[in-house]
């Protein structure tokens, strides 16, 4: 669904049918931290390539959907509960006369999709039914490009409680406060903290200081894991030699010949471009993560 201006500002007073999977942690492609940015950066998120392709298809979808079903489908604003008031949804459309909801869904795979529809949807479903209030909510989906699929999700009272709970603690105390959610993947952290702000290091707590001993660990066991795979890589391209790879029943493995890219420093300065005349189109910087291990000191 493409939202206006005006409607995704609404969005940023309270929690979405669509974030709430995240905010639960029902969702594995979105987190608390992607939600808790969209609520308190100002700029809009741009749309990516499969919502720009949703947004297209959502309306073909909805209509084969009405065909089907023999009934009229009614676009929605954004509804807000009426006392839960940081509970919102926007439902891609309702069946007032049956008083159930629609949610259009387009999706690359299937895999995640026999049966029932994905938790995060299924999530996004029951909010929708709590927030409108109407114990059925539909999901038609097109999965793969081609495949049309057709769900019926009803009102799970206990579920629902669940997702408000979830979602007041991550209102009350991230939101509002403006303290964010902890980072539970790198790229979380990376969101939530791009930039270096104090030249100091700070203490460890008790937790982290495990964590350091953790990591420690981790990384020494990944680069003897790392070591061995190489080995076994270079045996297995020793086998392909000039041909293009090897098949055998536990698999196949393939040795391509990928087309080198354009290396654009060495263009633009060919082309008589200055150290100058770079910087300008030099990327944003990044940081990088590093770990020193304590020394044991000498006996």
């Amino acid at each position: 669904m493409t939202l206006t201006p005006a409607q995704l500002a609404l969005r940023r007073t309270g929690i979405g049918a669509s974030e709430i999977g995240a905010v639960a942690g029902l969702d594995p492609w979105r987190s608390p931290v992607d939600v808790y940015l969209r609520k308190v950066d100002e700029a809009a998120s741009p749309t990516s390539g499969p919502q720009a392709w949703g947004n297209i298809l959502e309306p073909i979808i909805g209509e084969y959907y009405a065909f089907q079903n023999a009934v009229t489908l009614v676009g929605s604003d954004t509804r807000r509960h009426p006392t839960v008031t940081w509970a919102l949804a926007t439902p891609d459309y309702l069946v007032p006369p049956e008083r159930y909801g629609l949610e259009i869904k387009v999706r690359g795979r299937s895999d995640r999709w026999d049966g029932v529809p994905p938790l995060e949807v299924q999530a996004q479903a029951q909010w929708s039914m709590f927030v409108v209030g109407y114990d059925r909510w539909d999901v038609a989906a097109l999965l793969g490009g081609t495949e049309y699929r057709q769900y019926r999700v009803d009102r799970d009272d206990a579920f629902i409680t669940q997702l408000t709970e979830a979602g007041e603690r991550f209102w009350t105390q991230h939101v509002v406060p403006r303290v964010p959610p902890p980072a539970r993947t790198t790229e979380d952290a990376k969101a939530l903290y791009p930039r270096v702000l104090a030249k100091n290091y700070a203490r460890a707590t008790e937790d982290e200081e495990d964590d350091l001993a953790l990591y420690g660990k981790l990384r020494d066991a990944d680069r003897l894991l790392g070591k061995q795979l190489d080995e076994v890589k270079a045996r297995l391209m020793d086998g392909i030699k000039d041909q293009a790879g090897l098949i055998g029943t536990a698999g196949s493995v393939s040795w391509s010949q990928v087309r080198a890219g354009v290396d654009w420093e060495a263009w633009a300065r060919s082309l008589g471009a200055s150290d100058k005349d770079q910087e300008q189109y030099r990327k944003a910087p990044f940081r990088r993560f590093t770990f020193q291990p304590t020394k044991e000191p000498r006996s």
